[in-house]
């Protein structure tokens, strides 16, 4: 049998390799090459950052607003010892109303022969209302309380052996007051004398006392009078400041006399 004719290329077998390709194609493969590591990394990395948080600015910002806000929290917390701390005085002055007892409450009436009565003049000026201060205590109850009336109380006024002025005659002079009356703490209330002598109706029409020594008197009913001096003072003069007059009218006052004193002069003569 006849073999099969071939053609031209047949006796030359499959090519197994190639020219040199055109450098766009090897370009074109490291893009594609350079594509797929970073979509390779970008599938390793993107896990990861889930997994741990990252380094987010937003989480750094978190991290130093929350030191902010301990700093913050600190300073807050400091700043209450800083205005807890107060000065000596007043130290002193919350230590001693601390220990100030509360005062004791009153426990009915009080005893006519207990109390003690204290009077007291500051300043008295002749012509003028004096004020007086009355500062009371028992002697034996702890607190009790105490009717000032004109049936409990009197007090008088006297110079040496002459009695200037005395609630006998004026009683409207003792107002009706109660007061709490304490053993360890004094009570005080004030009167006042008018300035004047009293009579027998209290009137008005009576003469000023005049300055000098004075005894007040005081008395609870059953209790021991207690007697304060004290000195009426003489009023000060008030003092007036005559205001210049202007060196025109005295010049004129002074030409009208010289010659109102020629006149007289002339008259005289004649």
């Amino acid at each position: 049998m006849s073999q099969p004719t071939r053609g031209p290329h047949a006796a030359r077998g499959p090519q197994l390799t190639r020219g040199p390709l055109p450098a766009a194609i090897y370009w074109r493969r490291r893009v594609v090459a350079l594509v797929a590591v970073l979509g390779v990394v970008s599938l390793v990395v993107v896990p990861v950052r889930l997994v741990t948080g990252g380094d987010d600015p937003a989480d750094q910002g978190g991290e130093v607003a929350l030191a902010g806000g301990s700093a913050t929290a600190e300073a807050s917390a400091s700043t209450p010892a800083a205005t807890a701390t107060t000065s000596p005085e007043a130290e002193k002055k919350k230590q001693k109303k601390a220990a100030t007892p509360a005062l004791p409450d009153p426990q009915g009436s009080c005893a006519p022969e207990d109390v003690v009565i204290r009077p007291t003049v500051a300043e008295a000026v002749a012509g003028r209302p004096v004020t007086v201060v009355l500062k009371l205590r028992t002697q034996l109850a702890e607190a009790c309380t105490w009717e000032l009336s004109r049936a409990s109380f009197t007090w008088k006024l006297t110079s040496g052996s002459d009695e200037i002025w005395t609630s006998r005659e004026c009683p409207r002079a003792v107002p009706g007051r109660e007061l709490v009356v304490r053993r360890d703490t004094v009570a005080t209330t004030q009167l006042t004398w008018g300035g004047r002598r009293s009579d027998a109706d209290c009137s008005r029409l009576t003469d000023w006392a005049l300055p000098g020594w004075y005894h007040v008197t005081v008395a609870a009913l059953a209790g021991e009078p207690r007697t304060s001096q004290f000195e009426l003072r003489a009023p000060t003069p008030a003092t007036i400041t005559a205001s210049p007059e202007p060196q025109g009218k005295t010049g004129k006052k002074q030409a009208d006399k010289q010659a109102a004193t020629k006149k007289t002069e002339k008259k005289k003569r004649g």
